[in-house]
């Protein structure tokens, strides 16, 4: 039996359809991974967001409004 060779886009064809296939990899995951709390496979409910990314979330906000605030008022 003769071994089948295969081309550079063959292979390449195959390793997206194998990544593709995978539903626990990828650039979204690994970004919820790191601002949720840590999955639990047998519970299916939200994931909360992690304590430091809704401090960090909030200050944001409070920064934007305060920064509103003053720029709008500032004139008088």
């Amino acid at each position: 039996m003769q071994p089948e060779y295969q081309t550079v886009g063959q292979i390449h064809e195959r390793l997206l359809a194998l990544i593709r296939s995978r539903r626990d990899t990828g650039f979204s995951d690994a970004v919820a991974d790191e601002v949720l709390e840590p999955r639990n496979p047998f519970d299916a409910t939200k994931r909360r967001p992690k304590l430091a990314v809704a401090v960090a979330a909030s200050m944001a906000l409070l920064f934007v409004a305060v920064f509103t605030y003053f720029s709008l008022h500032s004139g008088k």
